[in-house]
């Protein structure tokens, strides 16, 4: 019995082939059109033509008896995904990736990656001391490699993981105040340049890779124009005398801040120095800047879309955890409640004994 059928399409001029088979794994019917046309007054080349259909067709046959066998190992076929333009940390973050996969089972292939071998995977990185939040990027990172099996034809569907990844809490983004700022600044540093990049970010939003590869040549008439590294989408931001006030003078190098260290976890140190002198206790790293420039720039216009707009995000939910920030936009909504109640008024309707 056939599993596989060769079909024809009707076009305006001959025919176009393509199989058809149900997928032993789902149950249901699919199609992989094959780009192979045949024209019946060509006989020569329709037996030509048939010859390789027939030739596809049992190619796939062997593939939908034998899954396993044609079938890449996850962690070889992961690395071999060429992913254009990605940084060197996200790069590294990648390896890491397959690198945790590797440990767990080396041997999986991509066609036995399923719900059941999720679990179980998801349970290893539970008892490995992950956080939520690492394991949700870890089954997003395998569903991505999963995608691009099923557009080279190497799986006939992306497995559900609906409801597997326990459910990541999102906790307060810390940022600092306009008051917290300025203690910060006061501070005295020989890293005064690592401190003027930071608190540059806290009133532009900058993240640490466009801050590092900001050019003199991307300000212009007070406005910064830079393309973001991450998202590739094109930024105008509009620089205010905060800003300004932590621009270095221009020198010799095209680059705004190109003294600083490539590696952020220096910066990170110095700032939890800077912020034990500057009496903040907060837990802060460079990227609260951006959590800063945030929260600053909703509490000054309350301006969601202006806001998302200067941050690069591609849609407003994203600017919308920022909002859940601002306690003084819940203290103005809960005083415009007109006051009906007072506590001398409690105090009279029941008098102590």
């Amino acid at each position: 019995m056939e599993i596989v059928h060769i079909r024809r399409k009707k076009l305006q001029k001959g025919y176009c082939l393509y199989l058809d088979y149900v997928s032993p794994i789902d149950g249901k019917r699919h199609k992989r059109y094959l780009n192979l046309h045949i024209n019946e007054r060509d006989k020569a080349n329709t037996l030509k033509t048939m010859a390789l259909a027939n030739k596809y067709k049992q190619e796939l046959e062997t593939e939908l008896l034998f899954p396993d066998e044609h079938l890449p190992l996850f962690v070889n076929y992961a690395r071999s995904i060429n992913e254009a333009g990605l940084s060197p940390s996200t790069q590294r973050n990648r390896l890491t990736m397959i690198r945790v996969v590797e440990n767990f089972d080396p041997n999986v292939n991509v066609g036995g990656i399923n719900r059941i071998w999720m679990t179980k995977f998801i349970k290893y990185m539970s008892e490995r001391g992950n956080s939520p939040g690492s394991i949700s990027n870890r089954v997003s990172f395998i569903k991505g490699v999963l995608r691009h099996a099923y557009k080279d034809d190497l799986i006939f569907r992306i497995p559900d993981f609906a409801d597997l990844c326990p459910k990541v809490v999102l906790k307060p983004r810390n940022f600092l105040t306009l008051d917290e700022l300025k203690r910060l600044s006061e501070v005295s540093t020989c890293f005064e340049i690592y401190k003027k990049a930071f608190l540059f970010c806290c009133f532009t939003g900058l993240r640490w890779s466009d801050m590092q590869r900001l050019q003199y040549a991307n300000i212009r008439d007070g406005v910064l124009s830079i393309t973001m590294q991450k998202t590739k989408r094109y930024l105008q931001i509009p620089l205010t005398e905060n800003a300004k006030a932590f621009l270095p003078p221009h020198k010799r190098s095209p680059f705004v801040f190109g003294e600083i260290n490539k590696h952020s976890a220096f910066m990170n140190r110095l700032l939890k120095r800077l912020c034990r002198e500057a009496k903040i206790y907060k837990k802060i790293s460079f990227h609260c800047a951006r959590h800063t420039f945030a929260v600053i720039s909703l509490e000054s216009c309350g301006n969601l879309y202006t806001v998302s707009q200067l941050m690069g995000h591609t849609t407003v939910r994203a600017t919308q955890v920022y909002a859940k920030c601002l306690l003084s936009d819940k203290i103005k909504a809960l005083n415009t409640v007109p006051t009906i109640f007072t506590t001398s008024n409690q105090e009279n309707q029941n008098p102590t004994t």
